[in-house]
């Protein structure tokens, strides 16, 4: 995965773009949007995904109605990193 930003860089000279990504879709600023491959970032251990579940959050994307908890999302990370620490 590539980074690729048009603000200036952190030592204030700006970011240079070497690829357009490709694809159907167009970003907020007119150019196309990269692709997103849900398998290129399964879970490892194989756990089972809820084809239902993903496509009803598409859907509540595509709606607008879709609500971020930050908060929840957070502690959820916090108490991952702490597992994973403890390990």
């Amino acid at each position: 995965m590539k980074i690729d930003s048009t603000r200036p860089s952190v030592s204030g000279q700006p970011a240079l773009r070497t690829q357009k990504p490709s694809g159907p879709a167009q970003s907020p600023i007119g150019e196309a949007a990269p692709e997103v491959h849900l398998a290129a970032a399964a879970d490892p251990s194989g756990a089972p995904v809820d084809a239902g579940r993903v496509a009803e959050i598409r859907q509540a994307i595509s709606d607008g109605r879709l609500q971020i908890d930050a908060e929840r999302i957070a502690d959820r990370l916090i108490e991952a990193t702490r597992d994973s620490l403890a390990r």
